[in-house]
């Protein structure tokens, strides 16, 4: 029996978080066919939308198959997620496809699934699919999340999240994820393998963390500014609150009340996760020793440090310089050789 599945395309989406699921999609049909001898797809795609064609992010016209209307309840629904980075960019999405929304309060909790990515999960959540449920985003709009729907557990940690009948999935190309689990659950896992191999993608992955950048704060107290500056430049140092206090000229209380009041992070966090940005960074792009890398940042303690890493990034340095150094370090070889 085929899946019913229907890609819901706003404006704004982006291009890819629409054709991503009919090209993977079509390509496990194909697989299907080919494998199993299959006589029917796995799965039927349609496009909907509350227009015609809706402009995606990039200004390219998408054309629905359908508009808004009734669907069955054994359709899983895909909303096809927008590139996002703001407040205002939030904002501006919800208010243009306020139809879309309006549907998916109406239609989306009697369908077999809901699902989404990246910043298509401010419309699940716009609609209410999301109240007291968990769900993952984009790293990068996880805070931006939980303030605007504090009712909602956010685990920006996660690649995907299921909560009741909604799957989220988080930044950008967890949006091939999210298929390849759609077709694990409705096809089984070895069309999910082969379809994996088809567009070598990693399958196995299974956290954000390890992708996640430091994201610079916004800071408007500009005594914790002027503090963040001196961090910055003593990152190699071993300092102290009351080194980051005496530059400053405050107590170290009073320090640490408005770091907390602007930017709420204590000045050791705000530290540590200075430095571990530092380390990927060289973890990413030099053939610097572990030793080397953690003397850089600012620790005598190798053992501390790999604790550290691993409790914020996922992965131990070894691993992450594994997963990130290696292709880092051959584009920059390669940059060389060819300007030498």
């Amino acid at each position: 029996m085929s899946q019913s599945i229907v890609v819901l395309a706003m404006h704004g989406s982006a291009n890819s978080s629409v054709a991503t699921p009919l090209d993977m999609l079509f390509v496990c049909n194909r697989i299907a066919r080919s494998v199993a001898s299959a006589s029917a797809p796995r799965f039927t795609v349609q496009t909907m939308a509350a227009d015609a064609n809706v402009q995606s992010n990039s200004g390219a016209e998408i054309r629905a198959d359908r508009p808004l209307g009734r669907v069955d309840e054994d359709c899983i629904v895909i909303v096809a997620a927008p590139l996002l980075s703001s407040a205002q960019d939030i904002d501006r999405f919800l208010k243009r496809n306020r139809a879309a929304i309006d549907w998916l309060r109406t239609h989306g909790a009697a369908v077999k699934q809901v699902t989404s990515h990246c910043a298509g999960v401010f419309a699940l959540a716009e609609a209410g699919l999301l109240n007291n449920k968990r769900c993952t985003t984009a790293w990068y709009l996880a805070d931006e999340c939980r303030r605007r729907y504090p009712g909602i557990q956010v685990n920006e940690s996660e690649i995907l999240q299921h909560s009741g009948k909604v799957l989220t999935a988080g930044a950008g190309s967890a949006n091939q994820d999210l298929c390849l689990h759609i077709v694990a659950h409705i096809a089984g896992r070895h069309y999910a393998r082969l379809l994996a191999k088809y567009f070598l993608l990693n399958s196995a992955r299974g956290s954000q963390l390890p992708y996640a950048v430091l994201t610079r704060q916004q800071i408007n107290d500009q005594l914790v500014a002027r503090a963040e500056r001196w961090i910055h430049r003593h990152l190699a140092s071993d300092f102290c609150i009351q080194d980051i206090a005496d530059h400053v000229g405050v107590s170290n209380r009073t320090l640490i009340r408005r770091f907390q009041n602007d930017i709420g992070l204590s000045p050791q966090a705000l530290t540590q996760n200075m430095r571990i940005e530092k380390s990927k960074i060289l973890l990413e792009t030099s053939d610097l020793s572990l030793h080397d890398i953690v003397v850089r940042v600012g620790y005598s303690d190798e053992s501390a440090f790999r604790r550290l890493f691993v409790r914020q990034v996922g992965l131990t340095p070894n691993d992450y310089r594994q997963c990130f150094g290696h292709a880092a370090v051959s584009i920059l070889r390669a940059g060389n050789l060819q300007s030498a």
